[in-house]
Parts: structure tokens; sequence; C-alpha cells
């Protein structure tokens, strides 16, 4: 077989409150879930917060639970707010980052390679 590379990473990100949408355009593409965060990064002013604090929450549990709502789907919507995913920073200005890729979901074979940014796909007839 030959070796796809991803045409580009995405970055979406959604205050508390906000709706987020992922999308991959191209035909037969799927999004492919590489990092979610919910809370704040250290420094970030992303949201209006004065983040002097880095406060994330339950990462794994948000990760999954985006990956089995959005993984090799065309678009995904939902929304993002502390009813969803917990309150991470008690002083508020939560927000969501995710960062996705667009892969071939008809032809992407090995799901590790997929996470490793390349996409293995299958002899075509």
């Amino acid at each position: 077989g030959s070796v796809n590379s991803y045409d580009c990473i995405a970055v979406t990100t959604a205050c508390d409150g906000e709706v987020i949408s992922l999308q991959c355009d191209a035909p037969y593409q799927g999004i492919w879930i590489r990092s979610v965060m919910w809370g704040r990064d250290q420094g970030s002013r992303v949201c209006g917060g004065k983040a002097m604090w880095d406060c994330k929450f339950e990462q794994d549990r948000t990760q999954q639970w985006v990956t089995d709502w959005c993984q090799h789907k065309s678009q995904c919507t939902f929304n993002a707010d502390t009813t969803m995913f917990g309150n991470a920073c008690s002083e508020g200005h939560n927000y969501l980052k995710v960062t996705y890729s667009c892969i071939d979901r008809q032809q992407c074979t090995n799901s590790e390679s997929c996470q490793q940014g390349d996409s293995t796909l299958a002899e075509v007839p």
C-alpha cells in the first residue's frame, strides 16, 4: 500500500457556553481527533480569563467523549460547557480546544498509523 500524509492539522476553540463545530470538507474524509483540552492553559488569554494558572479537568474523559462523538464523521457539532465537561476552573472562563486532522475514512486501515499522522491506504483494485 501507499501512505498518505494528513493535509493539515486544525485547531478549534470554543468558550464555555458556545457551540463548537469540527468539519472536513473533502469527500470521503473523516475527523481524526488528535488532542482535546477543557479548562485553561497557563498563560492563555482565550475567552476573557486572566489565565495566571493552569486548570484542566478530566482530560482523558473529555477526549474520549469528543472522540466518541466526532471520530470518522465528516462534521460534528456540540456544546462546550460546564454541564457537559465539568467546571475545570473555579474562576470560570473555561474553554475547549480540539486539535484534529481530516483523514480518508474509506481507506484508513491502520488506526495506529493514523494516530501518528499518516493514514495507511488499502490497495485499490
